[in-house]
């Protein structure tokens, strides 16, 4: 089973656009929510992350003096085809025998909206089951 890259928004932009987005500053943090499925279904499931500056990442760290790094992407400069194509590169680098193990690699990226659920018994396979027969 191979992942495909589905929308990719963030609510913390106008329009929730990050394509045509330019930050107001240079330093910069969003969160951003990465949609993902198996290639050739419609469905897929969210995965998030924040998007940042190292500086603006540094400048949290005046205030907190611990943070954790994990489910962070970092850009020297905002530059969102970099920052598709870095997505797209790990994107394309995991894939599985079955959904949930797909999307348990890709959690190493960002956060799975699922991943506290018993993989074996996925959403999307739940879902599966409660979809009318149309045979």
């Amino acid at each position: 089973m191979k992942p495909e890259l589905k929308p990719i928004f963030s609510w913390d932009v106008p329009n929730f656009d990050l394509e045509h987005w330019m930050p107001p500053d240079p330093d910069f943090g969003v969160h951003v929510m990465l949609f993902i499925g198996s290639q050739g279904d419609d469905k897929s499931d969210c995965f998030d992350l924040l998007l940042c500056t190292p500086r603006w990442f540094a400048s949290r760290l005046e205030q907190t003096e611990v943070e954790s790094g994990q489910y962070v992407v970092f850009l020297k400069q905002y530059d969102y085809r970099k920052f598709r194509s870095y997505i797209q590169s790990y994107i394309d680098r995991c894939d599985g025998v079955s959904w949930p193990e797909v999307a348990n690699k890709l959690d190493h990226l960002a956060s799975w909206e699922w991943k506290t659920f018993d993989t074996q018994v996925s959403p999307r396979s739940l879902m599966n089951h409660l979809e009318p027969n149309t045979d």
